[in-house]
Protein backbone atom coordinates (compact mmCIF):
# COMPACT_ATOMS: atom_id res chain seq x y z
CA UNK A 1 0.00 0.00 0.00
CA UNK A 2 1.21 3.28 -1.22
CA UNK A 3 0.45 6.88 0.07
CA UNK A 4 0.99 8.93 -2.92
CA UNK A 5 -0.27 12.52 -3.24
CA UNK A 6 -0.19 15.68 -5.56
CA UNK A 7 2.41 18.35 -4.83
CA UNK A 8 4.12 19.39 -7.89
CA UNK A 9 7.04 21.61 -6.16
CA UNK A 10 7.71 18.76 -3.86
CA UNK A 11 11.10 16.79 -5.12
CA UNK A 12 12.05 14.56 -2.53
CA UNK A 13 9.47 12.00 -0.94
CA UNK A 14 7.71 13.49 1.79
CA UNK A 15 7.55 11.70 5.30
CA UNK A 16 4.60 10.31 7.35
CA UNK A 17 3.79 9.00 10.52
CA UNK A 18 0.74 6.64 10.96
CA UNK A 19 -0.77 9.22 13.69
CA UNK A 20 -0.77 11.75 11.55
CA UNK A 21 -2.30 9.89 8.19
CA UNK A 22 -4.75 9.18 10.44
CA UNK A 23 -5.44 12.62 11.54
CA UNK A 24 -5.21 13.81 7.52
CA UNK A 25 -8.15 10.98 6.92
CA UNK A 26 -10.40 12.26 10.15
CA UNK A 27 -9.88 15.66 8.75
CA UNK A 28 -8.12 17.18 11.28
CA UNK A 29 -4.99 18.00 9.96
CA UNK A 30 -6.65 20.32 6.55
CA UNK A 31 -3.34 21.84 4.96
CA UNK A 32 -0.15 21.31 4.12
CA UNK A 33 1.88 23.70 6.07
CA UNK A 34 -0.10 22.29 9.26
CA UNK A 35 3.29 22.03 11.88
CA UNK A 36 2.91 18.48 12.08
CA UNK A 37 4.10 17.61 8.50
CA UNK A 38 6.86 20.28 8.53
CA UNK A 39 8.55 18.49 11.91
CA UNK A 40 8.88 15.19 9.24
CA UNK A 41 9.69 16.76 6.47
CA UNK A 42 12.92 19.34 7.41
CA UNK A 43 13.69 21.73 4.36
CA UNK A 44 10.84 21.01 2.85
CA UNK A 45 8.53 24.28 1.35
CA UNK A 46 5.30 23.02 2.58
CA UNK A 47 2.68 25.29 1.12
CA UNK A 48 -0.35 26.57 2.80
CA UNK A 49 -2.16 24.82 0.35
CA UNK A 50 -5.53 22.80 1.56
CA UNK A 51 -5.37 19.30 1.73
CA UNK A 52 -7.78 16.97 -0.38
CA UNK A 53 -8.18 13.46 0.87
CA UNK A 54 -9.05 10.91 -1.55
CA UNK A 55 -10.61 7.33 -0.89
CA UNK A 56 -11.70 4.21 -2.60
CA UNK A 57 -15.71 4.33 -2.93
CA UNK A 58 -16.42 0.96 -2.58
CA UNK A 59 -15.51 -2.11 -0.63
CA UNK A 60 -12.30 -2.83 -1.15
CA UNK A 61 -9.38 -4.85 0.62
CA UNK A 62 -7.04 -2.16 -0.32
CA UNK A 63 -9.19 0.37 2.24
CA UNK A 64 -9.22 -2.89 4.37
CA UNK A 65 -5.36 -3.01 4.92
CA UNK A 66 -4.78 0.74 4.96
CA UNK A 67 -7.79 1.46 7.64
CA UNK A 68 -6.33 -1.72 10.08
CA UNK A 69 -2.72 0.18 9.98
CA UNK A 70 -4.65 3.61 10.90
CA UNK A 71 -6.56 1.34 13.57
CA UNK A 72 -3.36 0.64 15.13
CA UNK A 73 -1.69 3.91 14.64
CA UNK A 74 -4.43 5.90 15.96
CA UNK A 75 -6.72 5.41 18.87
CA UNK A 76 -9.32 7.71 17.60
CA UNK A 77 -9.68 6.50 14.37
CA UNK A 78 -9.74 2.80 15.80
CA UNK A 79 -12.65 3.80 17.72
CA UNK A 80 -14.65 6.35 15.22
CA UNK A 81 -14.06 4.28 12.01
CA UNK A 82 -12.08 1.01 12.86
CA UNK A 83 -10.85 -1.29 10.05
CA UNK A 84 -12.96 -2.25 7.76
CA UNK A 85 -13.32 -2.78 3.41
CA UNK A 86 -15.94 -0.02 3.58
CA UNK A 87 -15.97 1.93 6.65
CA UNK A 88 -17.73 5.44 7.08
CA UNK A 89 -15.35 7.55 6.12
CA UNK A 90 -15.17 10.96 8.12
CA UNK A 91 -14.19 13.18 5.24
CA UNK A 92 -12.83 13.04 1.39
CA UNK A 93 -13.74 12.20 -1.92
CA UNK A 94 -14.46 8.91 -3.34
CA UNK A 95 -13.24 7.44 -6.40
CA UNK A 96 -13.11 4.04 -7.56
CA UNK A 97 -10.64 1.55 -7.66
CA UNK A 98 -6.62 2.39 -7.79
CA UNK A 99 -7.26 4.05 -11.35
CA UNK A 100 -9.98 6.40 -9.73
CA UNK A 101 -7.88 7.36 -6.82
CA UNK A 102 -4.82 7.89 -8.77
CA UNK A 103 -6.84 10.17 -11.24
CA UNK A 104 -8.45 12.45 -9.39
CA UNK A 105 -5.16 12.70 -7.13
CA UNK A 106 -3.09 13.33 -10.13
CA UNK A 107 -6.10 15.87 -11.04
CA UNK A 108 -5.99 17.49 -8.10
CA UNK A 109 -2.89 19.79 -6.65
CA UNK A 110 -2.99 19.04 -2.82
CA UNK A 111 -4.80 15.77 -2.71
CA UNK A 112 -3.43 12.50 -1.53
CA UNK A 113 -4.47 8.89 -1.55
CA UNK A 114 -3.32 5.33 -1.23
CA UNK A 115 -3.44 3.10 -3.75
CA UNK A 116 -2.58 -0.76 -4.01
CA UNK A 117 1.78 -0.76 -3.61
CA UNK A 118 1.95 -2.41 -6.97
CA UNK A 119 -0.42 0.24 -9.23
CA UNK A 120 2.29 3.11 -7.56
CA UNK A 121 5.04 1.10 -8.92
CA UNK A 122 4.04 0.30 -12.49
CA UNK A 123 2.85 3.96 -12.82
CA UNK A 124 5.62 5.99 -11.44
CA UNK A 125 3.35 7.48 -8.35
CA UNK A 126 5.48 9.63 -6.15
CA UNK A 127 4.78 7.32 -2.43
CA UNK A 128 6.10 9.09 1.11
CA UNK A 129 7.96 7.25 3.21
CA UNK A 130 5.88 6.07 6.43
CA UNK A 131 7.58 5.59 10.10
CA UNK A 132 7.81 2.16 10.82
CA UNK A 133 7.40 0.86 14.84
CA UNK A 134 11.58 0.87 15.07
CA UNK A 135 11.20 4.82 14.24
CA UNK A 136 12.75 3.93 11.09
CA UNK A 137 10.86 6.26 7.68
CA UNK A 138 10.78 3.20 5.20
CA UNK A 139 9.51 3.42 1.31
CA UNK A 140 7.32 1.24 0.15
CA UNK A 141 8.52 -1.36 -1.81
CA UNK A 142 8.77 -5.47 -2.38
CA UNK A 143 11.98 -5.19 0.19
CA UNK A 144 10.05 -3.45 2.90
CA UNK A 145 6.67 -6.10 2.48
CA UNK A 146 9.07 -9.04 2.87
CA UNK A 147 10.68 -7.49 5.92
CA UNK A 148 7.45 -6.97 7.18
CA UNK A 149 6.23 -10.21 6.53
CA UNK A 150 9.81 -12.28 8.13
CA UNK A 151 9.32 -10.27 11.33
CA UNK A 152 5.72 -10.92 11.81
CA UNK A 153 6.31 -14.75 11.55
CA UNK A 154 6.77 -14.85 15.15
CA UNK A 155 3.02 -14.16 15.70
CA UNK A 156 1.66 -16.36 12.85
CA UNK A 157 -0.82 -18.43 14.02
CA UNK A 158 -0.59 -21.77 12.92
CA UNK A 159 -4.08 -21.23 10.48
CA UNK A 160 -2.06 -18.47 9.18
CA UNK A 161 -4.87 -15.38 9.89
CA UNK A 162 -2.81 -12.53 10.53
CA UNK A 163 -2.17 -9.09 8.95
CA UNK A 164 1.01 -7.38 8.34
CA UNK A 165 0.51 -3.96 9.07
CA UNK A 166 2.48 -2.39 11.90
CA UNK A 167 4.73 -4.72 11.93
CA UNK A 168 8.18 -4.37 13.92
CA UNK A 169 11.86 -4.87 12.49
CA UNK A 170 13.93 -1.92 10.71
CA UNK A 171 13.08 -2.95 7.19
CA UNK A 172 9.16 -3.56 7.61
CA UNK A 173 7.26 -1.09 6.08
CA UNK A 174 3.92 -0.62 8.32
CA UNK A 175 1.48 -0.57 5.39
CA UNK A 176 2.25 -3.64 4.23
CA UNK A 177 -0.74 -6.30 3.09
CA UNK A 178 -1.14 -10.27 1.53
CA UNK A 179 -3.13 -11.89 -1.08
CA UNK A 180 -4.70 -14.66 0.32
CA UNK A 181 -6.31 -18.05 -1.15
CA UNK A 182 -8.96 -19.87 0.67
CA UNK A 183 -10.22 -23.41 0.28
CA UNK A 184 -12.03 -26.27 1.83
CA UNK A 185 -9.81 -28.68 3.47
CA UNK A 186 -12.02 -31.45 2.18
CA UNK A 187 -11.80 -30.95 -1.58
CA UNK A 188 -14.42 -33.20 -3.08
CA UNK A 189 -13.86 -32.89 -6.78
CA UNK A 190 -11.47 -34.58 -8.48
CA UNK A 191 -9.72 -33.86 -10.50
CA UNK A 192 -9.82 -29.83 -9.65
CA UNK A 193 -8.84 -30.42 -6.30
CA UNK A 194 -5.60 -31.63 -6.75
CA UNK A 195 -5.05 -29.52 -9.60
CA UNK A 196 -5.92 -26.53 -6.85
CA UNK A 197 -3.41 -27.67 -4.45
CA UNK A 198 -0.63 -28.01 -7.12
CA UNK A 199 -0.98 -24.71 -8.35
CA UNK A 200 -1.11 -23.19 -4.80
CA UNK A 201 2.07 -25.24 -4.15
CA UNK A 202 3.58 -23.93 -7.74
CA UNK A 203 2.67 -20.41 -7.16
CA UNK A 204 3.83 -20.20 -3.13
CA UNK A 205 7.83 -21.82 -4.66
CA UNK A 206 8.42 -21.89 -8.35
CA UNK A 207 5.93 -19.24 -9.07
CA UNK A 208 7.65 -16.88 -6.74
CA UNK A 209 10.35 -16.20 -9.41
CA UNK A 210 7.73 -14.20 -11.51
CA UNK A 211 6.56 -11.57 -7.67
CA UNK A 212 9.37 -8.89 -8.90
CA UNK A 213 7.96 -8.53 -12.50
CA UNK A 214 4.59 -8.22 -11.17
CA UNK A 215 5.87 -5.80 -8.66
CA UNK A 216 5.08 -7.82 -5.77
CA UNK A 217 7.35 -9.18 -2.67
CA UNK A 218 8.05 -12.57 -2.11
CA UNK A 219 7.05 -14.72 0.24
CA UNK A 220 9.95 -15.42 2.98
CA UNK A 221 10.87 -18.88 3.43
CA UNK A 222 9.70 -19.59 6.51
CA UNK A 223 6.43 -18.64 5.64
CA UNK A 224 6.40 -21.04 2.41
CA UNK A 225 6.82 -23.73 4.94
CA UNK A 226 4.17 -22.65 6.87
CA UNK A 227 2.42 -22.90 3.73
CA UNK A 228 3.40 -25.80 3.05
CA UNK A 229 1.89 -27.73 6.12
CA UNK A 230 -1.58 -26.04 5.65
CA UNK A 231 -1.74 -27.70 1.85
CA UNK A 232 -0.17 -31.18 3.01
CA UNK A 233 -3.02 -30.79 4.94
CA UNK A 234 -5.86 -30.53 2.35
CA UNK A 235 -7.87 -33.90 2.11
CA UNK A 236 -8.53 -34.96 -1.70
CA UNK A 237 -11.13 -37.14 -2.60
CA UNK A 238 -9.41 -40.28 -4.43
CA UNK A 239 -12.69 -42.05 -5.91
Amino acid sequence: MAATYNLPDVKEPLRFTGPVLADIYLGKVRRWNDPVLAINNPGVSLLDLPITVVHRAESSGTSYIWTDYLSKASAEWKVKCGASAEPTWPTGVPARGNNGVATIVSQTVGAIGYVQLSYALENNLPAALVKNRDGKFVAPGPAGVTGAAAARLKSVPSDLRFTLTDAAGEDAYPISGTAWAILYADQTKRPAGRELVEFLRWATHEGQAYAAELRFAPLPPELVKRIDERLAGIRIRKD
